[in-house]
This record gives C-alpha cells, structure tokens and sequence, in this order.
C-alpha cells in the first residue's frame, strides 16, 4: 500500500474512532436521562394519583371517582387506568390496553414492562391504606412509545451524522494525502537523480515544514556530492598519472635488472668456471687451506647466480615477458631426471627419500623446463628446512591435472604465517640472523609459473612437524611460445570481429564495474601478466553501452557492489540477463535472495583467492 492510501487510511480511522466515541457517549448520556425523568415522572403521577384518589375512594364517592378517571385517561402517556375497592371489585375504570385483558391485568399484583414490539408499556400497582386497613388499589399503564421514537429518531440522525463526517474525512484527507504524497514522489525522483550525478533543482526550499526540511537535507546532499565527484576526478586523474609512472618506473626496473643480471652472471660464471677447474688441483700445488677458500668461491658464486637467476625470473613474469613454450616431453624421464638429481643431496644429508609415481604417464605437451623449476624449487626448500625424517615425491594421475605431491618432515610453517609465504621476499623467519639462507622468491615463481601452466598450488604446515606442497598442473596446453605483451599487442591491431571470436576462444577477457580504481589496480596488472584482456566500466549504465555489442566478448563480467545501491542492482537483474560474477568487502550486508542464488560472490578482503577465481 503506498504512503498515500496509508495516510488516508489512518486519518479516516482516526476521525472515525473520536466521532464515534462522542455520539455514542451522547446516545447513552441521552437514554440514561430519559429513562430517568420517565421514571421521575411515573413516580410522581402516582404520588398524586394516590393523595387524590384516596379520599373518594374510601368515601365511596364513585361520581369523583369516575370523574378522576376520565380525566386522567385524557391523558397521551397513560394508556388505562383502573381504581379496585377493598374487596378488589372495579368501582372505576378507563381501560384502551389492547394486547391483555383486564382480566390478565388484575391478575399482576407488581410492576411490569409491557413492551411490545415498537410499543413501550409500564404497568403500575399501588394499593390504598388507612390506619393499615386496606381500602382498594389502582393499575396505571403508562405509554412510553413516543419516547422510544424520539430516541430511534436521534439514533438514526446520529448514524447519519457519521456517516457525513466519514464522507467529508475522506474527501479531505485524500486532498491533503495526495498533496503532500505527490511532493514525497518528486523529492523521491530529485534524490534518484542526485544519486546518478545528474545536476537538478530541488523544490520546496522556500517550506518551513517537514517537507522543507528534507529538501534542504537533499540540497546539501547535492552539494556534498558534487565536492566529492570533484574530489574524486582529482585523485583519479592523480592515479592515473601515478599508474603511467609506475609503468615506466617498472619499464627502468626491468631494464635495469636485465643489463645489470647480464653484467653480473658473465663474471661470476667465470668465477664458478674458474675455481671448479682450480678445485681440482690437478698439478697439486694447492695446500688443503686453498682448496678450502675455493670451495667457498665457488658455493658463494652458485649462491649470487641463483639469487640473480631468481630476479631475472620475477622481472620476466612482471613484465608479461617470460615465454611458456608447450612441447611434447617423456613425462616419465624428465621426472626420473628430477628425482636422481636429489637423492644424492638428500641421502647426503642423511634424510629418506620416497619417490612414488603413477606408472601411467607417458608423453604429455608441456613446458618441461618450467615444471622442473617449479619442482626444484619446492623440493630444494624441503632439503633445506629438514633436519631429520624423511622427504616424499608423489606423482598422481588425476584425469587431465597431474597431481604433485612434496611432504617433508620439517620444521614446518606456524599457522599465522601460511598465507603469505607466496608473497615476494616474504620468509617464516625474516630476521638478519636467521638460521636459514634463501631470497624468499622461490616460492613466489613457483606459484606465478604454476598458474601460467594452468595450474595451482597449496600448502598444508603444521609447525616442527613438517608441510606438504600439492600442485596441479594440467597435462595438455596450448602452445604459447610468444611473449605475453606481443599477444595482447597483435590481438588489438586485428579486426573487431576477429579479436571477438579470438578472445572468446581464449577465454582471456574480463570486463570489470567498479569506482575503486585504487584496489583494482594491482588485479588488473596482474591479469594483464597473465595474458588477459581486462576492461572497466563505471557505472552500471556504462556496463550496459560496453555490453550492447560485445556480449560475448567477455568470459567473466565483475560486478563491484560496495557502490552499487540495492534498488538500482535489484533494477538491473530484473530487466538483464546477464551471467555475472559479485565482488564486495562487506559479504554480511549482501541481500538474502543474493546470497541464496547461484551467483558467485568474490570476497575483495581476500585478494589472493579473488585473483586466483578470476585467473581459472
């Protein structure tokens, strides 16, 4: 029910409720005197009858009598009068009462109500005394009917008068309902209108009453956010600035990393190179002391052209330039190699090492080489980080993934430090004087290769008792031997019709509605790493106009509702059928019906997980 017909309806309810208790009030206040001054009067017609009856009657002196009794019976509120002597004989009478007998009458020795039907009857009996001997008695029926009609007739005037004052509520309450309903719905379009930055002028300024209070509330409201659409261009225009300088900062950072990668590895590979052949002493003019300073040369250059090795990969996966070259491979071969380049190390160090595989694999098309990095690099922590027990390498057929399994009996990870050990340079123990060596990088290329494989990675750690690392990766990719940069580059210089039936073969396109441009940013570079194709809109009408002609374009359309008004989102499902994916940072104030569908909700306090659901 609208506010409108609420109005009316409580206004005639209340008119109603007070008109009604006051007419009632009057009716009652009206029959209770009647009755009142009827039974007065009754009393004091027959206080009189009996002083002027009694005389005569003990006299004898029927002529009085008869007289007494004609009188009285001329009377319009007595209907019949009849005198009895002692023996109760009638000495006098004017009987008109045509319901009873006289007979039945003088049967009734005490007061009665005679009604009948609309006729109101009150019979009276007194009897005559003198000196405590009983001389006679007298019957008086007293007619009440003109009574009753005057209370009918007052009852009726008064329903009637109800029923005017309900008509007239009506009318004027709808006259009032609808003028202040009607400045409700246009103060209702003006905060609608505010709401989508529309510049408009606000009525009934000028008001003192509520209404005018809450058109000055929306005026200030438009005021406020026009400072804010202000403020808030700035700082976009600010970030977009910081954006294009971030790229070229990361453009010198990546060259940087690469001359100065190239300038240290030629050295320091001649170092290793160097010391190796020095080390072993074939003229034997070196002292064990020599030897000794070697060998440290030597571990320490592997050590800088590993750290090196591990930078150029961060900078490459950055900057979208590491190539993903996918080949056939002996699967079973390239693993056996991985496992005897361990078990050397392992059984060094005094460890067991369990090595188990699904001896279904054969050939699988795969990048070879990235795989063995990502496996070196998860098997090398667990020779680190293990002092006693044993290591295991599981290899499982898991239908098109292939299943990686590396336990180790450890020192494992504490709980609180699980989630960001595939963060860059992040460690379990971060100190200068920490008891294990590393850059904390491994990790974090592992998990960027592996998503690059179409794969994932996961980790399971309960501290001094060891981890256990699973990576999925799948069998069978396409081949991707160019750099991510040049695809994206080539697939903009193509047709519009071309890239749209390419990227929806790819599956490589994500269309974002968003007005947090601060958070997106670091997603939307990731992604654009991972080869995908990434548009923004916003405002839902913008979302719409990109839509109108590339429907198809997009694999995943993300709706950011942290700025999206619930009337305007339950609008925009009800008329487009659109397949979309929810992203919020504030899950508990989402829509029931919302929560309760099949729609798939991104949790944006949980960035990682966001990034990897978009990224599948």
């Amino acid at each position: 029910m609208s506010f409108k017909y609420r109005f009316i309806l409580s206004f005639v309810t209340l008119e109603v409720f007070f008109i009604l208790l006051i007419v009632v009030f009057n009716f009652n206040t009206i029959t209770n005197s009647s009755k009142q001054l009827i039974s007065e009067k009754i009393d004091s017609n027959m206080s009189f009858m009996k002083n002027l009856i009694l005389v005569p009657l003990s006299i004898y002196d029927l002529g009085t009598l008869d007289n007494i009794t004609e009188n009285v019976a001329e009377l319009k509120y007595i209907n019949s009068i009849i005198i009895l002597d002692k023996e109760d004989r009638i000495v006098s009478s004017k009987f008109k009462f045509k319901y009873q007998s006289i007979e039945e009458i003088l049967k009734i020795k005490s007061n009665q109500d005679l009604s009948l039907n609309d006729k109101i009857y009150e019979l009276r009996h007194e009897t005559f005394t003198e000196e405590d001997v009983y001389i006679g008695s007298i019957y008086i029926i007293f007619d009440h009917s003109e009574n009753r009609t005057f209370l009918n007739e007052t009852k009726n005037n008064n329903i009637l008068l109800v029923i005017l004052e309900i008509i007239f509520s009506t009318i004027l309450s709808f006259i009032v309902g609808n003028k202040l309903n009607n400045k409700l719905i246009n103060l209702s379009e003006v905060a609608r209108n505010i709401g989508k930055n529309k510049k408009i002028k606000i009525p009934y300024l000028n008001l003192k009453d509520e209404i005018g209070i809450l058109s000055n509330s929306l005026n200030q409201m438009q005021i406020d956010l026009e400072n804010r659409n202000k403020d808030l261009k700035n700082l976009t225009k600010d970030l977009t600035n910081q954006k294009f300088e971030l790229i070229e900062t990361q453009k010198h950072k990546d060259s940087f990393f690469a001359n100065m990668s190239h300038e240290l590895k030629t050295p320091l590979n001649s170092i290793n190179i160097l010391s190796s052949i020095m080390m072993n002493n074939k003229k034997e003019n070196l002292d064990a002391v020599q030897i000794k300073n070697l060998t440290i040369i030597n571990d320490c250059g592997k050590k800088l052209v590993a750290l090196i090795n591990d930078i150029m990969d961060i900078s490459k996966i950055e900057a979208g330039e590491l190539i993903v070259s996918s080949k056939p491979f002996d699967f079973n071969k390239s693993m056996n190699k991985i496992y005897e380049m361990f078990l050397v190390q392992i059984q060094k160090k005094g460890l067991e090492f369990v090595f188990q595989k699904d001896p279904s694999f054969e050939f699988i098309k795969n990048d070879e080489k990235l795989i063995g990095q990502i496996l070196i690099n998860i098997l090398s922590n667990a020779i680190k980080f293990t002092q006693k027990g044993k290591i295991e390498f599981i290899i499982n057929n898991k239908n098109e993934f292939i299943e990686f399994i590396i336990k180790d009996d450890g020192i494992g990870i504490p709980s609180d430090k699980l989630q960001y050990i595939f963060e860059r340079f992040k460690q379990v123990d971060g100190s200068l004087n920490r008891k294990y060596e590393g850059t904390g990088l491994g990790l974090s290329i592992s998990k960027e290769l592996t998503s690059m494989l179409c794969g994932n990675i996961t980790v399971e750690s309960e501290l001094n008792k060891g981890s256990k690392f699973t990576i999925l990766i799948k069998k069978n990719i396409e081949t991707q031997n160019r750099k991510a940069e040049d695809r994206i580059n080539n697939q903009k210089k193509i047709s519009p019709k071309k890239a749209h039936i390419s990227i929806k073969k790819d599956n490589k396109s994500i269309l974002f509605m968003n007005k947090d441009p601060l958070y997106y940013l670091d997603i939307v570079l990731k992604l654009k790493k991972k080869s995908f194709i990434v548009k923004q809109v916003n405002s839902l009408d913008n979302l719409l106009l990109e839509l109108e002609n590339k429907k198809e374009f997009y694999k995943k359309i993300v709706l950011d509702l942290d700025f999206i008004e619930q009337s305007d989102l339950n609008e925009f499902l009800k008329n487009n059928n659109i397949d979309l994916f929810f992203a919020t940072s504030e899950f508990d104030k989402i829509d029931e019906n919302l929560k309760n569908s099949n729609k798939i909700i991104l949790d944006k306090s949980q960035k990682e997980k966001f990034l990897e659901s978009l990224s599948l």
